[in-house]
């Protein structure tokens, strides 16, 4: 990982810092990640699944380290795919009052708009393509509402251009 990278040096000053008792929640949060630790973003004020994904992407780049081990990332990547298939697309969406649901099971909502309406946003659309879980992706902006459905198409496309034809099957298939 990044921490065993910057050399013993590096690591031991992580580790001092990692017991500092200064220490704030982002502070806890950055030092964990370099650690390659996982984080409970439950404590994280205002925090939201963008940040846990991004905070787990990193860390499957960590994982799979800066030597190109393929499997590795593989291995850690469908580990993330597999959690992020296992909530609730509406876990994703934010909760009545506050920021989108954080990536602990049990964070999170089915959102609520104005006048108590219920609103779903592209949140789990979004984590699905950062997972690259493609076809999931547009399979979901399908569903979620009528009007997604051209755009769904067009996302299609690109992707299947860009060389992800899986995800054209999806859609136009």
């Amino acid at each position: 990982g990044f921490a065993a990278a910057a050399g013993d040096g590096g690591r031991a000053d992580l580790l001092r810092a990692d017991l500092s008792e200064d220490s704030g929640i982002f502070h806890d949060v950055l030092v964990a990640l370099l650690l390659g630790r996982p984080f409970a973003f439950g404590r994280l004020p205002e925090g939201t699944v963008e940040d846990w994904l991004w905070f787990r992407l990193h860390a499957v780049h960590i994982a799979s380290g800066d030597n190109d081990q393929v499997a590795e990332f593989g291995q850690q990547l469908d580990a993330l795919q597999q959690q992020a298939l296992a909530l609730p697309p509406s876990h994703y969406d934010p909760s009545p009052g506050g920021p989108a649901g954080v990536g602990s099971p049990g964070g999170g909502g089915m959102g609520s708009g104005a006048g108590g309406c219920v609103t779903q946003t592209l949140n789990f659309v979004k984590v699905l393509l950062l997972t690259s879980q493609l076809n999931g992706a547009i399979q979901q902006m399908r569903s979620q509402d009528r009007a997604l459905r051209g755009p769904a198409v067009h996302m299609a496309l690109v992707l299947r251009a860009a060389g992800a034809a899986g995800a054209c099957g999806a859609v136009v298939g």
